[in-house]
């Protein structure tokens, strides 16, 4: 009897490790890495910064021809920093989707000066599947 039992115990784990692995199904993986949103900042250089400032961050998206804004009060030496689309609005203070395509131009007004600008973009392209492997 003890036998038996040793032999079935053995066939079925053998059976378990003989069993192909059903693979995880495609398009259901995600990732986080910024894809979709971006950080903007702005910071005085000057160490001994001794007052706070408002920073108006604008950003324009030269697809659709829209326009963004989000106000902060940047507290003296301190980066501020804002992150695009989240905080910001558009010019009646409406909220929008958080998903973009298209190239984007932006500034950062202090005092009534454009300090610092920039461009980003976030391209289609930078979601289609790459596998690198073929590209060694």
């Amino acid at each position: 009897m003890r036998v038996i039992l040793f032999i079935i115990v053995l066939l079925s784990s053998n059976s378990y490790l003989l069993a192909t692995e059903t693979k995880l199904p495609d398009g259901q993986w995600q990732s986080s890495m910024g894809g979709s949103k971006q950080i903007l900042s702005v910071r005085h250089k000057m160490i001994g910064v001794s007052r706070n400032y408002k920073a108006e961050f604008i950003v324009y998206n030269k697809d659709t021809k829209e326009t963004y804004y989000s106000n902060i009060l940047v507290k003296k030496a301190e980066w501020g920093n804002v992150l695009f689309p989240d905080d910001f609005r558009k010019k009646d203070g409406s909220k929008f989707s958080s998903i973009f395509k298209g190239n984007f131009i932006w500034n950062c007004i202090v005092e009534g000066d454009v300090v610092i600008d920039g461009t980003f973009s976030f391209n289609s392209s930078l979601f289609d599947k790459n596998d690198i492997r073929i590209m060694n």
